[in-house]
C-alpha cells in the first residue's frame, strides 16, 4: 500500500472494504478492495483467488479492470480502475427512474458484460445496481461497468456432481429457482437479474421488492405467472408447499400483460418483449446470451447484429403483437373474451430512504452469511484436527496395551518353563534317589555324624577306656 495514497472509503461488503485511493507515481485514482480476514482464512481464500481468477480471464470493456493484486500482512489487496459512482446513487438522485433511452443504453452495457461473461461459460450471481459502476455524467462515453466477481463461477471446471450454493444474488433479483432452492442452475440467473435491472431503471423502483424468499417467490408468481414445470430446477424443494405458496389461476400471458401496465408509457413493445423474454420463470425459456445481443429493442447501438437467437421465449410470439400494430391492444383484450384480467400487485412506492434501509440489511445478512461461512470452516478444521489427536492417542493407547500384553506373556514364560525344569528334578529324584538342582532340605549336605556313625562309637569306646586306665593308676 505505500504505492497509494487512501483518500476515502467507496463501501464495504462480505469480504472486504473498498477504498479509493490516488497512485503517489502517476496521480491516477484507483479503486483497492482490502480484505477483512487473514489469507490463511478457507472462505476468503477461495472467494479471493476466484474473483482473481475470473477477472485476469475477463478482458472487456464494460467490466471492471483489475490493475494489480498484492499481499500486504497477511492481506490481499486488489486494485482496480476507479469509477466514481454506482446505479443504485443515480437512482437515488433520480427516484422516478432514468430516460427511455438512457435505460436502453444501460442495458444494453450490461447484455455485452453479462453476454462477455457467459461466452466463456462464467456465471455473475449477483447482478444489482451496487455492483454496476457508471461514470459521473450521463454522456455516450459513459459506459456501465460490470464489477464484484466474489460470487462468480465458472461452470465447465466444475464437477457435474458438484452441488452450487443457492445463497447468491441479493433477494429482489432473485431468478425463482434460486428462491425455490436449486443447486443445479445455470447462467440463466443473471438473464433475469438483467430484467430486473431494466425494470428498476424505468421507474426507479424495484420490480419484485420482497420481504423474505416466500415472500419473493409470491411476488414474482402473483406478477409473471406459475409457469414451473416438473422439471424446473428446484421445484420439489420449496414449491410443494401449497399452503404458503398456493397456484395461481391461470392466464394467458401474465407476465407481459404486468410488464405492459406497468412500463407501457415509456417502454415499446420491443423492449417489453426483451423484459419479458429475460423474465421467464422457466429458465429454459429466457432468452440465452446470443438471443439478448440479437434482441431488437437493441436495434442501432453500437455493436449490435442481427443474428438469431438459439431459442425465442414462446410466450412472446402467442402474446405479444408486432410493434406499432393498432390490434396489439385490440387483439390483447379480446383474443380471450371469457377471462378475466387479473389486477397487479399492489406494491406501494419504495423510498429512498427504504432502500437505504433494505440495502443496509441484505448486506448486513451477507456479511452475517460470510462470518458464519467463516466460522463454519474454522470450526470444522478444529474438529479434524482434534479428531486427528484422538486417532493418534488411541492407536499409542493400543502400541502401549499390545507391547504389555507381549512383556506379560513373555514373563508368563519363564515362570512356567522354571516351574516345569524343578518338577522334572523332583520326580527325577524320587525314581532314583539322586538328582540335581534340588530345592528345599534336599538341597543342603547331610551331617558329618550321620555319614560316619563309627568314628563317633570308636571315639566314645577309646575316651571310656582313657578314664579306666587313669582310675586304676590312682588306685
Amino acid at each position: 500500500m505505500n504505492k497509494y495514497e487512501v483518500m476515502g472509503i467507496v463501501g464495504e461488503g462480505a469480504y472486504g472494504t473498498v477504498l479509493r485511493c490516488r497512485n503517489k507515481e502517476t496521480g491516477e485514482p484507483v479503486a483497492v478492495k482490502k480484505f477483512k480476514e487473514n489469507d490463511d482464512d478457507p472462505a476468503v481464500r477461495k472467494t479471493t483467488l476466484r474473483e482473481v481468477k475470473v477477472l485476469r480471464t475477463l478482458q472487456q470493456e464494460n467490466i471492471v479492470s483489475l490493475k494489480e493484486a498484492f499481499r500486504r500482512k497477511g492481506k490481499l489487496y486488489l486494485v482496480f480502475e476507479y469509477v466514481p459512482r454506482n446505479l443504485l446513487e443515480v437512482l437515488e438522485e433520480r427516484p422516478g427512474g432514468l430516460d427511455p433511452d438512457l435505460v436502453r443504453r444501460y442495458t444494453w452495457q450490461l447484455v455485452k458484460a453479462v453476454a462477455w461473461c457467459h461466452r466463456h461459460d462464467i456465471v455473475h450471481r449477483d447482478i444489482k445496481p451496487e455492483n454496476l459502476l457508471v461514470g459521473s455524467d450521463d454522456t455516450r462515453s459513459d459506459a456501465l461497468k460490470l464489477c464484484d466477481f466474489g460470487f462468480a463461477r465458472q461452470l465447465k471446471r466444475r464437477k457435474a456432481d458438484e452441488p452450487l450454493t443457492d445463497y447468491v444474488a441479493t433477494r429482489w433479483y432473485r431468478a425463482p429457482e434460486l428462491l425455490l432452492g436449486s443447486a443445479s442452475y445455470g447462467l440463466e440467473v443473471d438473464q433475469w437479474a438483467v430484467g430486473c435491472i431494466m425494470g428498476e431503471l424505468t421507474d426507479g423502483q424495484p420490480l419484485f421488492p420482497g420481504e423474505s424468499d416466500v415472500d419473493q417467490l409470491h411476488i414474482v408468481r402473483e406478477a409473471m405467472g406459475n409457469n414451473i414445470t416438473e422439471k424446473t430446477p428446484g421445484r420439489d424443494d420449496r414449491l410443494g408447499r401449497t399452503a404458503v405458496l398456493p397456484r395461481s389461476r391461470g392466464c394467458r400471458d401474465r407476465g407481459m400483460e404486468h410488464l405492459r401496465r406497468r412500463y407501457s408509457p415509456k417502454l415499446d413493445d420491443n423492449a417489453l418483449r426483451f423484459m419479458r423474454g429475460t423474465l421467464a420463470m422457466d429458465p429454459r425459456e429466457r432468452l440465452s446470451w446470443q438471443g439478448m445481443l440479437a434482441h431488437a429493442y437493441f436495434e442501432g447501438m453500437d455493436g449490435w447484429t442481427a443474428r438469431p437467437p438459439l431459442h425465442e421465449n414462446p410466450a412472446e410470439t402467442v402474446a405479444v403483437a408486432p410493434p406499432n400494430s393498432k390490434s396489439s391492444t385490440l387483439e390483447t383484450a379480446t383474443s380471450h373474451p371469457t377471462e378475466r384480467k387479473l389486477p397487479s400487485p399492489t406494491t406501494s412506492p419504495v423510498t429512498l430512504k427504504e432502500r437505504r434501509e433494505r440495502r443496509m440489511k441484505e448486506n448486513a445478512h451477507a456479511r452475517r452469511m460470510a462470518m458464519e461461512t467463516t466460522a463454519a470452516a474454522a470450526a470444522q478444521s478444529e474438529l479434524e484436527a482434534a479428531a486427528r489427536e484422538a486417532k493418534a492417542a488411541r492407536e499409542r493407547r493400543e502400541r502401549e496395551r499390545a507391547a504389555r500384553e507381549t512383556a506379560a506373556k513373555a514373563r508368563t514364560s519363564v515362570a512356567e518353563s522354571a516351574y516345569s525344569t524343578s518338577a522334572a528334578a523332583r520326580r527325577r529324584r524320587e525314581k532314583f534317589g539322586v538328582g540335581a538342582g534340588a530345592s528345599g532340605a534336599s538341597a543342603r549336605p547331610a551331617p558329618l555324624a550321620a555319614l560316619l556313625p563309627g568314628l563317633r562309637d570308636s571315639s566314645s569306646r577309646a575316651d571310656e577306656t582313657m578314664t579306666a586306665t587313669g582310675t586304676m593308676t590312682g588306685t
